[in-house]
């Protein structure tokens, strides 16, 4: 049986699929279990247990995430504007193309 949520698992949840797995193998499933609430095997289960439509738990949640168009981030991240980075860039060039080439090349060797 074909789903609409079955058809696609596009490749951002599935860059929060590695995410969550990678911080799950670094915490432990006891660990992460013990802050969410919920004893270790029941992550074990949300990580491996196909679901009828077989996905599993958390495929299903990063589905969600996605659809939503909302991401998993690193915590320790820092998220910037789009524009805000187009318009440091734009500063950045529009510097670099005021500069002599000797100048670039002296910032080069430092």
């Amino acid at each position: 049986m074909t789903t609409p949520v079955s058809v696609v698992f596009s490749e951002k949840a599935r860059r929060s699929e590695r995410l969550i797995l990678r911080r799950l193998d670094a915490i432990g499933e006891a660990e992460t279990g013990r802050r969410v609430g919920v004893d270790g095997s029941t992550i074990n289960k949300w990580k491996n247990e196909r679901r009828t439509n077989d996905f599993t738990h958390l495929q299903q949640i990063v589905m969600l995430l996605d659809a939503l168009g909302l991401k998993v981030i690193d915590a320790d991240a820092e998220c910037y504007d789009k524009k805000t980075i187009s318009a440091v860039l734009t500063i950045a060039q529009t510097g670099m193309a005021s500069m002599s080439l000797e100048a670039m090349l002296s910032m080069e060797a430092a």
